[in-house]
């Protein structure tokens, strides 16, 4: 079966996510997703999907339960396809895409009836099982048996799972143990039944007890009431006793309370409130005082400041002069310089015409400028010439080189020789070494055959019961395990039945001496009476008086029959006075039983369980020999199991080990044979080399030794096939060389050819371009660059020349403007000396400005003073007024005339609420004293009592005292009590008796329980033993050989396959095999990554296994090669992409790095990504 899409519809963190997995034949399907993308959701959704959403499901944090969907696309290898979706719910949840619900039983056959628990252990890996897995095989020392059933079912805890069953089973029983369950239920059981059979019942006595009880209980009852009583009344008296200090005090903070209910209530605060708004009222009108002599102060100082006006009116164009003033003064300074810099650009034209050989005036210059592209012309043209002559030369040079380098190498291929059938010797040579090393490998097998055959005929040797060869022994019709272990079972079985039975047995015989014993004891303190001996004396009774009746009518006094009766009594000699005895003796008799009915009940009931025990014991008997019948022909069974091969076996469990043992003797032979057929191939394999390789370095006419190894010849002919490698490398190098030159010489003359045509174009456009500048026709490029650049320099100099006049001219037009703009503001100012320079003027105008500025600034300030000082005179004023308001409403409240008697009414008020509090509490107190009386009732009661207070305390003395005498007498009562229950109690052993009989019953039927739960553990630890072996025997040959091959893989070869060995107790256990060496590694010298890598090839080579018989169902991974190195992940995803052509192959993971190598290393085609997130 193959998931064709999944699509995480609403799942965990995933809204409508679909992952196409159709790609390959099943295909090996690389799911990557880093930390918090939802690849746990996604590994749960496969799992949800095909066995539905938990009904606790924690993928909800996004979409809710109803919401949860998971739809896929099913693939069964018929080529059936199933379009599902996966709902949240408790039935019918599968459903087609149109919500149509669908059978789970078309999805089960697709999962070919493989249930979730099996999905999970046998289909799916991850890090932390296989961790698991590695340390279960170091734990359990590599025994084989458990290594195949523990991989093959998914276990990675099998070694746990045996311990647990173990542990289990001692926890219930040991049988010389005392702490386990059944042990501690057994004892409990025996000595309640002990104590069953001592608890006697005597009516009588317990009917008197029980009077008696009930009187002295009605005693205690009237002694009760009569205590209520007297405590009530010694409350009552003590309550008045304690109220006379606190009625007075009542009273008296009532007078007090009366004198205050004229002071008004005011609040907690209203003192401290008070006197804080007269200190505000105060503090205001001081602040009143401080603002008015301010503003007097500051209008003083208003009338002493005067502002020129005028001046600050033209301020703006002040500070315009005054920031021209440095750009004029600079001009002024800079106009100098310039005409002497004009003056100088002006005298080195001159003298660049005299050099061109021109008339010095400028006047006429304009003839001398050339255009632009003509001095760009002249110039490249200039800037050719070198590099023409260099490439002409350079092209001659280069035709001349490769003329002379063409012949060397043709002379060079002449002298080479190659051989002409060459060509197959490489292909045999790959082949070969393809191979490996085959000597050593038939070397290690001819070992390994000789090591197998000793190992076979050492165990042979401790086969014991049976001789022969191993081909002998792989012959052997051997009884089956399953034969083996049913007569082991009932063997076992019968056994112990016989043990049960006759521990039974053993145990009635004890119970029967018991009873004797016990009715030995009877008798020995006093004869019991019996029913039968006084029937018996009744009888003899009856004959006496049928006696007397005979002879007194017929007269006899004599015969045989008077005789024997008188005998019968030693001390009667008449048969009046035997008769007499006769009727004493049954009379006391039934006097006896009357008197005595315990002890006659007591050895009635012990002769009857010793009756019954004896015919237990027969029945037994009986059991115990048939037991042992069936338990003769069942060993006569087993020795005709084993008769046709003349063996005459031990008992079961050790002809298992032998067998076992024989198994190991035919694995051993089959591997012998197996590897004799490797050993035979390899030599065939090895000659067919070595022919076709001497056939043809024969061809070749290479010499050799006729009785070289195989090793020396590969060596000798790749040695060979270099050489000859070398040489026709060399030669088609030689030949690309000699083409190459040949084709650069064609090109060399065709570029001296262009070259020299380039220079005689160069000479006619260079000579026409001389005439222009009064050259002559062959003038040199430098001579040339020269004239071109006096002209340059000519115009430059006379550029700038004109560049000075406008300077020049603005300086003077922008000073001129200056000087007109002070004249203006001067007339509109006069400056106190009109005399000064201009500079000087506007210098002064400034400072002028400023001083008016600083007074203008100050006179500002001072208005923001007064207007401050008035706002604080207006709010003083209304200040004063709101404080005045609220002091006069406090007064009315405190009912004062001025402010200055609120702290006094403050006082009177906090006073009266301390009286009222006072007041309630006393009250309070005093209606608790009255125990719910009405208070003024109470209170009269009080002061009445009061009158005679020295009374009350003696009175109260007195029914403390009547009280504590009643109390010991009760608390006798109460101990006479006690003792009555306490006897009551011993003698009524009838409700103890059914206790400890329900206790008996409870007690067996969890001896019932604990007795199958025994069973079932005993019973699972022999099922998961024989599976393991069985499981062992039935695959221990093909899947340890593909486990092998696995791990030989995913170790990169460190190992080359897996070995079986014994222990020293005969067990079969798993080693590696080194390369190489061909050294075993025991799984304990493996490191954990090893052992991790065994045990994922057990599981892979097991599920092979599994997959030659069912269908295909995806095999799921979730990161397990966190503790593999990259080569050996690599490896391992090459293995899983080999074995995806099977079985479809989802990898889970959240390291990039784990997908990079996989897109390095492995061909694109073998795997798929699909990403998360």
């Amino acid at each position: 079966m193959k998931i064709l899409k999944l699509e995480l519809t609403a799942y965990g963190p995933f809204s409508g996510k679909v992952l196409d997995l159709s790609a390959g034949k099943e295909g090996l399907h690389i799911i990557y997703g880093p930390n918090e993308a939802g690849k746990s959701s996604a590994l749960r959704a496969i799992g949800d999907l095909f066995y539905g959403i938990p009904s606790k499901s924690k993928d909800n944090f996004v979409h809710s339960y109803p919401q949860l969907r998971i739809a896929a696309q099913l693939q069964h290898s018929t080529g059936t396809i199933l379009d599902c979706v996966r709902r949240k719910g408790t039935k019918k949840t599968l459903r087609q895409p149109d919500e149509t619900p669908i059978d789970e039983e078309q999805l089960t056959s697709l999962l070919g009836n493989v249930d979730r628990d099996l999905f999970h252990s046998m289909f799916g890996i991850n890090h932390d099982r296989l961790r698991q897995g590695g340390e279960e095989i170091l734990k359990g020392g590599g025994r084989v048996g458990k290594l195949l059933f523990a991989s093959g079912a998914g276990l990675a805890n099998l070694q746990g799972v045996q311990k647990r069953i173990q542990d289990e089973t001692d926890a219930l029983f040991k049988p010389t143990g005392r702490i386990p369950a059944m042990n501690r239920n057994i004892k409990e059981y025996q000595e309640t039944q002990k104590e069953l059979k001592e608890l006697q019942v005597s009516v009588n006595n317990w009917k008197q007890l029980d009077e008696i009880l009930k009187k002295t209980e009605a005693k205690k009852k009237k002694l009760d009431n009569e205590i209520q009583t007297k405590q009530s009344e010694q409350n009552y008296l003590t309550r008045i006793h304690n109220a006379v200090t606190t009625v007075t005090l009542w009273k008296n903070v009532t007078e007090k309370l009366k004198q205050l209910k004229s002071s008004p209530l005011l609040a907690d605060d209203f003192s401290e409130k008070s006197q804080s708004i007269i200190v505000q009222l105060k503090k205001t009108e001081q602040k009143k005082v401080d603002a008015e002599s301010s503003l007097k102060n500051v209008m003083q100082q208003l009338k002493e400041i005067k502002i020129p006006t005028a001046l600050l009116e033209k301020a703006d164009e002040i500070e315009l002069l005054r920031d021209g003033l440095g750009g004029y003064q600079k001009a002024m300074s800079d106009r100098p310089a310039l005409e002497a810099e004009q003056t100088l650009a002006q005298e080195k034209s001159k003298n660049i015409l005299q050099k061109l050989g021109r008339n010095s005036e400028l006047t006429n210059i304009e003839e001398l400028r050339l255009p632009e592209d003509k001095i760009v012309r002249i110039q490249n043209l200039g800037n050719q010439h070198e590099g023409l002559l260099e490439r002409l030369d350079s092209a001659d040079n280069n035709c001349d080189s490769l003329r002379r380098k063409i012949t060397s190498t043709q002379k060079q291929l002449k002298e080479i020789d190659l051989p002409s059938d060459a060509a197959s010797l490489p292909l045999v040579i790959r082949q070969t070494q393809q191979e490996g090393d085959l000597e050593a490998e038939l070397s290690t097998l001819g070992e390994e055959i000789q090591q197998r055959e000793q190992k076979a005929q050492a165990q042979l040797e401790q086969l014991t019961l049976w001789s022969g060869s191993y081909e002998e022994a792989e012959k052997l019709a051997i009884p089956s395990l399953v034969t083996i272990e049913r007569f082991e079972q009932e063997f076992r079985e019968t056994e112990t039945q016989l043990h049960l039975i006759q521990a039974e047995h053993d145990k009635e015989t004890q119970t029967i001496d018991q009873l004797e014993k016990s009715l030995e004891q009877l008798e020995l303190e006093q004869p019991v009476p019996t029913q039968e001996k006084l029937s018996e004396a009744r009888h003899t009774r009856e004959a006496g008086w049928q006696l007397i009746l005979d002879a007194w009518n017929n007269g006899t006094k004599k015969s045989p029959d008077i005789e024997d009766f008188i005998k019968q009594f030693s001390t009667s000699t008449k048969l009046s006075d035997a008769y007499y005895q006769s009727v004493s003796i049954a009379d006391q008799l039934a006097d006896d039983l009357r008197n005595d009915a315990k002890r006659v009940a007591e050895k009635a009931k012990l002769n009857v369980d010793s009756a019954h025990h004896v015919q237990n014991c027969k029945t037994l008997k009986t059991d115990i020999k048939q037991i042992k019948k069936t338990f003769s022909e069942l060993k006569e069974n087993w020795v005709s199991q084993w008769k046709p091969l003349s063996i005459s076996p031990l008992p079961p469990k050790e002809m298992r080990h032998w067998r076992q043992k024989h198994q190991e003797v035919v694995i051993l032979a089959e591997t012998i044979r197996n590897k004799q057929l490797k050993f035979d191939q390899q030599q065939k394999k090895i000659k067919t080399v070595q022919d076709e390789l001497s056939r043809l370095l024969t061809t070749i006419d290479i010499q050799f030794d006729d009785e070289i190894s195989l090793r020396n010849l590969l060596q000798f002919a790749e040695e060979t096939n270099d050489q000859i490698k070398k040489t026709e490398s060399q030669f088609h190098q030689l030949q690309e060389t000699l083409t190459s030159d040949q084709s650069d010489l064609v090109e060399a003359e065709s570029q001296f050819k262009k070259a020299k045509a380039e220079l005689k174009n160069w000479t006619s456009a260079w000579a026409e371009e001389m005439q222009q500048i009064d050259l002559e026709n062959n003038a040199l490029p430098a001579q040339a660059n020269s004239v071109l650049a006096n002209i340059n320099n000519l115009f430059q100099a006379y550029q700038e020349a004109e560049q000075y006049q406008p300077r020049i001219e603005g300086i003077d037009r922008e000073a001129s403007m200056f000087k007109e703009a002070v004249g203006k503001l001067t007339k509109q100012i006069p400056p106190d000396d009109a005399t000064l320079p201009v500079e000087e003027i506007v210098k002064c105008f400034s400072t002028q400005l400023q001083n008016a500025r600083l007074k203008q600034a100050k006179y500002d300030n001072l208005k923001q003073q007064q207007e401050e000082q008035e706002k604080k005179i207006t709010l003083a004023n209304e200040t004063i007024s709101d404080v005045t308001i609220e002091l006069n409403q406090m007064c009315q409240m405190a009912q004062c005339k001025n402010y200055n008697e609120l702290t006094k009414a403050a006082q009177q008020s906090t006073l009266r609420k301390e009286t009222e509090q006072r007041f309630s509490e006393l009250e309070t107190q005093l209606m608790e004293q009255s125990g719910g009386t009405d208070l003024e009732v109470f209170v009269t009661e009080v002061e009445k009592k009061s009158q005679n207070i020295d009374f009350l305390k003696p009175q109260i003395d007195e029914l403390k005292s009547e009280i504590d005498q009643m109390n010991n007498v009760r608390d006798e009562l109460l101990r006479q009590i006690e003792r009555e229950e306490g006897e009551l109690s011993q003698i009524d052993g009838s409700a103890m008796a059914a206790e400890k009989s329900a206790k008996c019953e409870s007690i067996a039927a969890q001896l019932e329980e604990q007795f199958s739960a025994l069973a079932l553990f005993r019973m699972a630890s022999v099922v998961l033993h024989s599976g393991i072996e069985k499981y062992r025997e039935k695959n221990q040959g093909a899947v340890l050989e593909r486990a092998g091959e696995i791990f030989s893989k995913t170790t990169l070869n460190a190992f080359k396959g897996l070995q079986v060995d014994y222990d020293d107790s005969g067990i079969p256990t798993l080693t590696g095999v080194r390369s190489g060496r061909s050294e075993r590694v025991q799984v304990a010298g493996m490191s954990d990554g090893t052992r991790d890598q065994l045990y994922l090839a057990l599981r892979l080579a097991s599920l092979e296994t599994w997959l030659d018989q069912n269908e295909s169902i995806p095999f799921i991974i979730d990161d397990v090669l966190l503790n593999f190195d990259d080569d050996r992940a690599i490896a391992t995803m090459h293995i899983l992409s080999e074995w995806s052509s099977r079985i479809q192959v989802i990898f889970f993971t959240h390291h990039k790095h784990l997908v990079e190598m996989v897109k390095a290393k492995l061909p694109e085609k073998d795997f798929f990504v699909h990403h998360l997130g």
